[in-house]
Protein backbone atom coordinates (compact mmCIF):
# COMPACT_ATOMS: atom_id res chain seq x y z
CA UNK A 1 0.00 0.00 0.00
CA UNK A 2 1.37 3.16 -0.82
CA UNK A 3 1.85 5.67 1.72
CA UNK A 4 -1.40 7.83 2.00
CA UNK A 5 -3.25 5.24 0.38
CA UNK A 6 -5.93 4.18 2.20
CA UNK A 7 -7.05 0.54 2.81
CA UNK A 8 -10.57 -0.24 1.66
CA UNK A 9 -10.01 -3.91 2.75
CA UNK A 10 -11.73 -5.27 5.63
CA UNK A 11 -8.73 -6.88 7.34
CA UNK A 12 -9.45 -10.00 9.08
CA UNK A 13 -7.28 -10.94 11.74
CA UNK A 14 -7.50 -15.07 13.24
CA UNK A 15 -5.81 -17.59 15.57
CA UNK A 16 -4.18 -19.80 12.39
CA UNK A 17 -2.90 -21.89 15.35
CA UNK A 18 -6.41 -23.15 16.00
CA UNK A 19 -7.44 -26.51 15.10
CA UNK A 20 -10.82 -25.44 14.85
CA UNK A 21 -10.19 -21.61 13.86
CA UNK A 22 -8.48 -21.94 10.90
CA UNK A 23 -10.17 -24.29 8.54
CA UNK A 24 -12.81 -22.28 9.31
CA UNK A 25 -11.33 -18.86 8.19
CA UNK A 26 -9.21 -21.27 5.20
CA UNK A 27 -12.93 -22.02 3.71
CA UNK A 28 -14.33 -18.14 3.81
CA UNK A 29 -10.94 -16.97 2.32
CA UNK A 30 -11.33 -18.92 -0.45
CA UNK A 31 -15.22 -18.12 -0.71
CA UNK A 32 -13.86 -14.47 -0.72
CA UNK A 33 -11.22 -15.61 -3.26
CA UNK A 34 -13.63 -17.45 -5.53
CA UNK A 35 -16.22 -14.55 -5.71
CA UNK A 36 -14.14 -11.26 -6.24
CA UNK A 37 -10.30 -12.63 -6.92
CA UNK A 38 -7.67 -12.51 -4.97
CA UNK A 39 -6.67 -8.96 -5.70
CA UNK A 40 -10.62 -7.38 -5.62
CA UNK A 41 -11.43 -9.77 -2.73
CA UNK A 42 -12.76 -6.97 0.03
CA UNK A 43 -11.43 -9.02 2.94
CA UNK A 44 -7.32 -9.73 3.96
CA UNK A 45 -6.88 -12.52 6.03
CA UNK A 46 -4.04 -12.23 8.77
CA UNK A 47 -2.58 -15.35 10.84
CA UNK A 48 -1.99 -12.89 13.88
CA UNK A 49 -0.57 -16.54 15.73
CA UNK A 50 2.42 -16.22 12.72
CA UNK A 51 2.16 -11.97 12.05
CA UNK A 52 3.40 -10.61 15.67
CA UNK A 53 5.91 -12.88 16.83
CA UNK A 54 7.18 -9.70 18.98
CA UNK A 55 3.96 -10.62 20.51
CA UNK A 56 2.58 -7.25 19.26
CA UNK A 57 -0.27 -6.89 17.20
CA UNK A 58 -1.60 -4.27 15.25
CA UNK A 59 -2.13 -0.81 16.86
CA UNK A 60 -0.46 -2.01 20.01
CA UNK A 61 -2.68 -4.63 21.06
CA UNK A 62 -1.52 -7.64 22.69
CA UNK A 63 -1.17 -10.70 20.40
CA UNK A 64 -2.69 -13.12 23.47
CA UNK A 65 -5.80 -10.76 23.46
CA UNK A 66 -6.44 -10.84 19.92
CA UNK A 67 -5.96 -14.67 19.69
CA UNK A 68 -8.61 -15.20 22.40
CA UNK A 69 -11.37 -14.36 19.34
CA UNK A 70 -11.88 -12.95 16.00
CA UNK A 71 -10.64 -9.48 14.85
CA UNK A 72 -11.91 -7.46 12.20
CA UNK A 73 -10.30 -4.13 10.90
CA UNK A 74 -12.82 -2.69 9.22
CA UNK A 75 -11.35 0.37 6.37
CA UNK A 76 -12.25 3.14 8.15
CA UNK A 77 -9.56 1.78 10.67
CA UNK A 78 -11.87 0.82 13.47
CA UNK A 79 -11.48 -2.88 14.78
CA UNK A 80 -14.05 -4.77 15.95
CA UNK A 81 -14.00 -8.18 17.62
CA UNK A 82 -16.06 -11.54 18.78
CA UNK A 83 -19.88 -11.46 16.58
CA UNK A 84 -19.93 -8.23 15.35
CA UNK A 85 -16.17 -9.03 13.39
CA UNK A 86 -18.10 -12.18 12.15
CA UNK A 87 -21.24 -10.47 11.10
CA UNK A 88 -18.53 -8.27 9.08
CA UNK A 89 -16.68 -11.24 7.80
CA UNK A 90 -20.12 -13.12 6.63
CA UNK A 91 -21.51 -9.73 4.97
CA UNK A 92 -18.85 -9.96 2.32
CA UNK A 93 -19.52 -13.86 2.15
CA UNK A 94 -22.01 -15.34 -1.08
CA UNK A 95 -24.35 -17.37 1.21
CA UNK A 96 -23.34 -15.95 4.33
CA UNK A 97 -24.93 -12.30 4.00
CA UNK A 98 -28.56 -14.09 5.55
CA UNK A 99 -26.81 -14.90 8.54
CA UNK A 100 -25.15 -11.90 8.94
CA UNK A 101 -27.85 -10.44 8.95
CA UNK A 102 -30.24 -13.15 11.04
CA UNK A 103 -27.11 -12.58 13.55
CA UNK A 104 -27.23 -8.83 13.70
CA UNK A 105 -31.04 -8.86 14.43
CA UNK A 106 -31.69 -7.01 17.71
CA UNK A 107 -32.92 -9.74 19.61
CA UNK A 108 -30.69 -12.25 18.27
CA UNK A 109 -27.57 -10.24 18.20
CA UNK A 110 -27.36 -10.16 22.52
CA UNK A 111 -27.53 -14.10 22.76
CA UNK A 112 -24.87 -14.59 19.88
CA UNK A 113 -22.68 -12.21 21.92
CA UNK A 114 -23.36 -13.57 24.99
CA UNK A 115 -22.73 -17.36 23.57
CA UNK A 116 -19.57 -15.83 21.85
CA UNK A 117 -18.13 -14.46 24.40
CA UNK A 118 -18.59 -16.50 27.58
CA UNK A 119 -18.87 -20.00 25.97
CA UNK A 120 -16.98 -20.49 22.58
CA UNK A 121 -14.04 -18.37 22.47
CA UNK A 122 -12.87 -19.10 26.11
CA UNK A 123 -13.41 -23.01 25.14
CA UNK A 124 -11.86 -22.54 21.84
CA UNK A 125 -8.88 -20.58 23.13
CA UNK A 126 -8.24 -23.01 26.42
CA UNK A 127 -8.11 -25.81 23.71
CA UNK A 128 -5.24 -23.82 21.16
CA UNK A 129 -3.33 -23.29 24.63
CA UNK A 130 -3.74 -26.87 25.17
CA UNK A 131 -3.05 -27.75 21.94
CA UNK A 132 -0.24 -25.74 22.27
CA UNK A 133 1.47 -26.71 25.34
CA UNK A 134 1.09 -30.71 24.31
CA UNK A 135 3.18 -29.70 21.08
CA UNK A 136 6.05 -27.53 23.28
CA UNK A 137 6.21 -31.13 25.69
CA UNK A 138 7.19 -32.78 22.63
Amino acid sequence: MKTGEKNQKTEIFYNGSCSICAPEILMYEKMAVKKNGAENSPLDFIDISISAPDGLAPDGMAQDDMLKRLHARLPNGEIVSGVHAFITLWGHLPGFVILARFVDLPFIRPLAEQLYDHVLAPTLYKRYLRNKTNKMQK
